[in-house]
Protein backbone atom coordinates (compact mmCIF):
# COMPACT_ATOMS: atom_id res chain seq x y z
CA UNK A 1 0.00 0.00 0.00
CA UNK A 2 1.16 3.53 -0.79
CA UNK A 3 0.84 5.29 2.56
CA UNK A 4 2.55 8.48 1.35
CA UNK A 5 -0.13 8.99 -1.31
CA UNK A 6 -2.90 8.19 1.13
CA UNK A 7 -1.47 10.59 3.70
CA UNK A 8 -1.26 13.36 1.08
CA UNK A 9 -4.90 12.82 0.10
CA UNK A 10 -6.05 12.94 3.71
CA UNK A 11 -4.03 16.16 4.21
CA UNK A 12 -5.69 17.68 1.13
CA UNK A 13 -9.12 16.77 2.44
CA UNK A 14 -8.40 18.32 5.84
CA UNK A 15 -7.31 21.63 4.30
CA UNK A 16 -9.95 24.36 3.98
CA UNK A 17 -11.40 24.49 0.50
CA UNK A 18 -10.80 27.57 -1.67
CA UNK A 19 -13.89 26.76 -3.68
CA UNK A 20 -16.61 29.22 -2.81
CA UNK A 21 -20.15 28.04 -2.15
CA UNK A 22 -21.73 30.78 -4.25
CA UNK A 23 -19.55 31.42 -7.30
CA UNK A 24 -22.12 33.71 -8.93
CA UNK A 25 -22.27 35.91 -5.83
CA UNK A 26 -18.46 36.11 -5.73
CA UNK A 27 -18.37 37.14 -9.40
CA UNK A 28 -21.09 39.75 -8.95
CA UNK A 29 -19.19 41.18 -5.96
CA UNK A 30 -16.36 42.11 -8.35
CA UNK A 31 -18.65 44.26 -10.53
CA UNK A 32 -19.15 47.96 -9.90
CA UNK A 33 -22.57 49.31 -8.92
CA UNK A 34 -22.94 50.80 -12.40
CA UNK A 35 -22.16 47.46 -14.05
CA UNK A 36 -24.62 45.68 -11.74
CA UNK A 37 -27.31 48.19 -12.66
CA UNK A 38 -26.70 47.72 -16.38
CA UNK A 39 -26.74 43.93 -16.24
CA UNK A 40 -29.78 44.00 -13.95
CA UNK A 41 -31.70 46.21 -16.38
CA UNK A 42 -30.64 43.98 -19.29
CA UNK A 43 -31.76 40.84 -17.44
CA UNK A 44 -35.11 42.35 -16.52
CA UNK A 45 -35.78 43.33 -20.15
CA UNK A 46 -34.81 39.85 -21.39
CA UNK A 47 -37.03 38.21 -18.76
CA UNK A 48 -39.88 40.52 -19.76
CA UNK A 49 -39.75 38.99 -23.25
CA UNK A 50 -38.34 41.85 -25.29
CA UNK A 51 -36.32 40.97 -28.39
CA UNK A 52 -32.64 41.83 -28.53
CA UNK A 53 -33.35 44.55 -31.09
CA UNK A 54 -35.97 46.14 -28.82
CA UNK A 55 -33.62 45.96 -25.83
CA UNK A 56 -30.82 47.59 -27.82
CA UNK A 57 -33.19 50.37 -28.88
CA UNK A 58 -34.36 50.95 -25.28
CA UNK A 59 -30.90 50.87 -23.70
CA UNK A 60 -28.92 52.51 -26.46
CA UNK A 61 -26.20 50.78 -28.45
CA UNK A 62 -23.29 51.56 -26.09
CA UNK A 63 -25.11 50.45 -22.94
CA UNK A 64 -26.50 47.37 -24.71
CA UNK A 65 -23.01 46.33 -25.84
CA UNK A 66 -21.66 46.88 -22.33
CA UNK A 67 -24.49 44.76 -20.88
CA UNK A 68 -23.62 41.98 -23.32
CA UNK A 69 -19.92 42.25 -22.36
CA UNK A 70 -20.77 42.03 -18.65
CA UNK A 71 -23.05 39.02 -19.24
CA UNK A 72 -20.28 37.30 -21.24
CA UNK A 73 -17.78 38.06 -18.46
CA UNK A 74 -20.05 36.51 -15.85
CA UNK A 75 -20.64 33.41 -18.01
CA UNK A 76 -16.89 33.00 -18.60
CA UNK A 77 -16.12 33.34 -14.91
CA UNK A 78 -18.79 30.78 -14.04
CA UNK A 79 -17.19 28.38 -16.52
CA UNK A 80 -13.80 28.96 -14.85
CA UNK A 81 -15.38 28.31 -11.45
CA UNK A 82 -16.94 25.07 -12.68
CA UNK A 83 -13.62 23.97 -14.15
CA UNK A 84 -11.84 24.79 -10.90
CA UNK A 85 -14.38 22.74 -8.94
CA UNK A 86 -14.05 19.78 -11.31
CA UNK A 87 -10.26 19.98 -11.10
CA UNK A 88 -10.45 20.04 -7.31
CA UNK A 89 -12.60 16.92 -7.26
CA UNK A 90 -10.22 15.08 -9.59
CA UNK A 91 -7.16 16.03 -7.54
CA UNK A 92 -5.65 18.35 -10.15
CA UNK A 93 -4.60 21.85 -9.17
CA UNK A 94 -7.21 24.35 -10.44
CA UNK A 95 -6.17 27.32 -12.56
CA UNK A 96 -7.96 29.75 -10.31
CA UNK A 97 -10.74 29.68 -7.75
CA UNK A 98 -11.21 33.43 -7.43
CA UNK A 99 -12.95 35.61 -10.01
CA UNK A 100 -10.48 37.44 -12.18
CA UNK A 101 -10.60 41.22 -12.27
CA UNK A 102 -11.27 42.21 -15.87
CA UNK A 103 -11.82 45.83 -16.71
CA UNK A 104 -14.91 46.52 -18.75
CA UNK A 105 -13.98 50.16 -19.06
CA UNK A 106 -11.52 50.94 -21.89
CA UNK A 107 -8.88 53.48 -21.07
Amino acid sequence: MNFAGLERRVTNLERPSDIQEDPLGAILDTLSDNDLGIVSEYGELVNAGFSHEEIEEMMGQDTYEKAQAIAALVQNELAVQQFAGAAYRTGKKPRTTKPRKISLHPR
